[in-house]
């Protein structure tokens, strides 16, 4: 198939994640139910689980506002067959008339954009107190670290805030030292890398290619679908039951 699809893969909840090969049924059913629904809505909790470690970065940096898509087939890839459901949709037709949003993978940059903040943050800040000789024995003998070299490096990282900063950003604890400031200063930077490497309208055309993610704000009616994802296989309806709301008994070929 070399026409470009636009593709939804449902969330995993964690248990899902974790054993894909006993999941299936549950996938299935909350696949079925979201067919039922009629719509697809942005996750408003931190519930599912996608490919990425950046979930909690995702809603700091408000992309939870948006019901996210590939072009093409990477999220399907990255996902065992037997948890693989969701549905497809014509690209062009999200970005004419559904205000789809097309634009890289930001992930990375999220990642890099909060290590940076909280360094600058940090630089700001009084060290903490260096860990005690005590502190550092029971630590390294708990752990069964004996490197000479690594204990020094824990030792000298103990006056770093830059765990606890990072920690308490994704966690959204603002009680810590810094993390008002970092958080802030997070939402400002992913704002301008969103506006930086995000397009819409014929931009967003020009912009899509394999690999692409592609952002649907508030919700897609899965009425716009042109077919479904079951058990990792596409399966697109007849031209006649496109959208699939003129018919439910039209069956995928």
């Amino acid at each position: 198939m070399n026409r470009l699809l636009a593709e939804h893969v449902i969330g995993l909840l964690p248990a899902e994640y974790v054993n894909p090969a006993e999941s299936t049924e549950s996938v299935r059913a909350r696949f079925h139910a979201i067919m039922s629904s009629g719509v697809l809505i942005p996750a408003q909790k931190r519930e599912f689980m996608g490919t990425s470690n950046s979930f909690d970065l995702d809603f700091l940096a408000e992309d939870n506002q948006y019901v996210f898509l590939s072009a093409g087939a990477r999220y399907r890839d990255e996902r065992p067959d037997s948890v693989c459901y969701g549905f497809v949709f014509d690209p062009v037709d999200l970005i004419n008339n559904h205000g789809a949003i097309v634009g890289p993978d930001l992930a990375n940059a999220y990642d890099d954009l909060l290590d940076e903040v909280v360094r600058q943050v940090e630089s700001t800040l009084p060290a903490l107190p260096a860990i005690s000789d005590d502190e550092l024995a029971a630590f390294t003998e708990l752990m069964g670290i004996t490197d000479s070299v690594m204990i020094e490096h824990i030792r000298a990282e103990s006056t770093s805030r830059y765990h606890d900063l990072i920690a308490a950003v994704e966690d959204g604890d603002l009680s810590v030292d810094g993390a008002a400031e970092a958080v802030a200063l997070f939402k400002e930077g992913a704002a301008l890398i969103q506006s930086e490497t995000r397009k819409t309208g014929r931009d967003a055309l020009d912009a899509l290619a394999e690999g692409m993610e592609i952002l649907i704000p508030k919700s897609l009616p899965i009425s716009a679908a042109i077919g479904t994802i079951e058990a990792g296989e596409i399966k697109l309806f007849p031209p006649e039951c496109v959208p699939i709301q003129k018919t439910m008994h039209c069956e995928p070929r």
